[in-house]
């Protein structure tokens, strides 16, 4: 499965109530529910290596697999398993758990992501269903 980058995944995070941008937060107005997140306390720096994690995870990792990922700079660290993949038609699904710590935070959640024809990672419907 071949991707391309996870442009939108950005907008879509904010549904999620914990990982929102810095830019989405700064362009979308003040985001209170990331006060007591580790998204709250991600710098730039951090949302890049995230980004970058996440979209490589996506992309490469098999069912099962845990990619870890790090800002040494800040100490701000997390990683995504990918739980399960579902192929339905028109459309590839992800469900990964992700575990993530900044600013003495630290917080896991489940999030859905799907890709369509474009190749971009989406936020997806919160469950998913197998065929």
């Amino acid at each position: 499965m071949q991707r391309t980058s996870i442009a939108t995944l950005a907008l879509g995070l904010l549904v999620s109530a914990f990982n929102a941008p810095a830019f989405a937060v700064a362009n979308f107005g003040t985001y209170s529910f990331l006060r007591n997140t580790p998204a709250g306390s991600f710098t730039d720096s951090d949302w890049t290596a995230f980004r970058a994690a996440l979209n490589d995870a996506l992309n490469e990792a098999k069912d099962g697999e845990t990619r870890s990922w790090q800002n040494p700079g800040t100490g701000a660290n997390g990683e995504f398993t990918m739980l399960r993949t579902v192929r339905q038609p028109n459309v590839d699904c992800r469900e990964v758990r992700m575990t993530n710590s900044a600013g003495g935070w630290k917080r896991t959640t489940g999030q859905v992501f799907c890709v369509g024809d474009d190749g971009v990672w989406k936020l997806g419907p919160a469950r998913m269903r197998s065929r």
